[in-house]
């Protein structure tokens, strides 16, 4: 099996383990202390996220592109960047975790509104969460240097363990006592443990010299360009992918942000296939793209964009189907209920933007970062305004819709350049080859959902059966639709897999 499958392997198994964790995680909060704190989570981890966006300054993309590049040709080079990288994202640590220190007590008297906890149980929480929380910072750095050497198997083993590890502790703490500040300290105990597990992993892929935070400045001259540029992609695309959580968390009471970001997570972590697919790839396709070996380059694309197109179809429409019935098991029926309609749309959303991810890395590989970083800002004007009035006027499902909306702009305004300057292809072919799919996706689940929407809407039995029906036919469908070239590559990799 090739080192590209073996990485999408574990990327997709590393984040459908997360993704069961996380419901038992959030089950026990939310039964056993509320929904405030499970709110008060999920706000420190939007918080971190946004502020992880903020920082993240575009290193970690560009290490995965330049460890990929030269891990063979100059090692030491390689360590150098470990060196530089670490320095910035330690400091960039330091100081965010200052700020959240300071900024506890603003959040909880002017932002959130809480309703079962006191203000300084919330600071409090606030606090531990976010400063531990932020090690994510640091711990994105050396997850993209793995992802560079293309040892994916690490990072998935080490959340997968760490995340169980996690949560039994929750399930131990809460079971003996209901203690949040307890709960928090775990929770923070073990994102050290994590951040330490990858700073030894690097010293032993490398060498004691890599762990050691030191600026260099030829490396930073040598990636300012690159660098720059994906600046512009992080920063403006954190604006966009949060501004409906932000909302959110102003407009309605703390526990909302805690409903709402268990179902984007839940659906974030659909995307399993896309972000495997995705962190598998990019070095492959920088390989590729530095070699100057183009012919490859396009085929492997063409590749990977037929594996998304068709194989994200059956895993976002199976988490639209069974939303009411987890989350009626997570939470209870009434709210689950209200969730139906934001999970269809976040569902879409995800969808489209996994679409969009393929087309995405290629232009990065090649040095187009351009592209994104203009549609990121010009989005600015376009569709945050748009997130902004539907999330006030319809809530969680305008939220969502807002997603849709989003991914609809990026179709538009971005494919057209990357088809021409990047793929090489008409963007008619390109717009073509999707219809297609969404012809199939409407005429398949789009009728097996309106079927049970009118006749048995809350029968967990009536949607599996209705979600299986229909991706047996699409399944059928989508095999005849797929390029030959497509099709062969995926009958090699199902016999290597079942070879092993």
């Amino acid at each position: 099996m090739s080192r590209l499958v073996r990485n999408i392997g574990y990327n997709v198994a590393g984040q459908l383990t997360l993704l069961v964790l996380g419901f038992v995680s959030a089950r026990f909060v939310f039964a056993q202390l509320g929904r405030d704190v499970l709110g008060i989570i999920y706000f420190a981890l939007m918080v971190n996220t946004i502020v992880v966006a903020v920082l993240e300054l575009g290193i970690t993309t560009t290490t995965v592109k330049e460890v990929s590049a030269n891990q063979h040709k100059d090692p030491a080079y390689v360590v150098r960047i470990v060196r530089s990288g670490a320095f910035f994202y330690w400091a960039g640590y330091a100081l965010a975790a200052v700020v959240v220190i300071v900024a506890a007590p603003w959040f909880v008297d002017r932002w959130i509104e809480l309703e079962t906890i006191s203000p300084g149980t919330a600071i409090d929480l606030l606090r531990i969460l976010g400063v531990s929380a932020l090690l994510s910072l640091p711990q994105a750095f050396y997850v993209s240097v793995l992802r560079g050497v293309q040892r994916m198997g690490i990072p998935n083993s080490v959340d997968v363990v760490t995340s169980v590890v996690q949560q039994v502790g929750i399930i131990a703490i809460i079971s003996v006592s209901r203690d949040v500040h307890w709960v928090a300290w775990w929770i923070a105990s073990v994102y050290v443990l994590r951040v330490a597990i990858y700073v030894l992993v690097i010293a032993k892929l490398f060498d004691r010299r890599a762990i050691v935070p030191a600026l260099d400045l030829d490396v930073v001259r040598r990636n300012r360009a690159f660098a720059s540029r994906m600046i512009a992609v992080s920063a403006f695309a954190m604006v966009h992918i949060q501004a409906d959580k932000v909302l959110i968390s102003t407009l309605l009471p703390v526990s909302s942000i805690g409903i709402y970001g268990l179902l984007y997570g839940t659906l974030a972590r659909g995307a399993i296939l896309t972000s495997g697919v995705a962190q598998g790839a990019f070095p492959a396709l920088s390989e590729l793209a530095r070699s100057g070996d183009r012919d490859e380059l396009i085929r492997l694309y063409h590749r990977l964009h037929d594996l998304l197109c068709y194989g994200l179809v059956p895993l976002f429409a199976l988490l639209a189907f069974t939303t009411f019935p987890v989350f009626r098991a997570v939470l209870d029926a009434e709210i689950a209920a209200g969730l139906v309609v934001p999970a269809g749309l976040l569902a879409l959303g995800f969808y489209l933007n996994g679409t969009l991810t393929i087309p995405y890395y290629l232009s990065l590989a090649i040095d187009r970062p351009d592209i994104a970083a203009r549609q990121n800002f010009v989005a600015l004007f376009t569709t945050l305004p748009v997130t902004m009035l539907l999330t006030w006027q319809f809530g969680f499902a305008g939220a969502a819709g807002a997603w849709v909306w989003y991914q609809m702009f990026a179709y538009a305004y971005s494919m057209s350049r990357v088809c021409r300057e990047c793929i090489g292809i008409p963007p008619r072919q390109w717009f073509v080859h999707i219809l297609r799919v969404f012809l199939l996706v409407a005429c398949t689940y789009g009728v097996a959902a309106t079927i049970v929407a009118l006749t048995a809407p809350r029968s967990t039995a009536a949607l599996l059966a209705a979600y299986a029906g229909a991706t047996i036919v699409f399944a059928v469908a989508a095999w005849r639709t797929m390029a030959a070239d497509s099709r062969s590559a995926a009958l090699r990799v199902m016999r290597k897999a079942l070879g092993r």
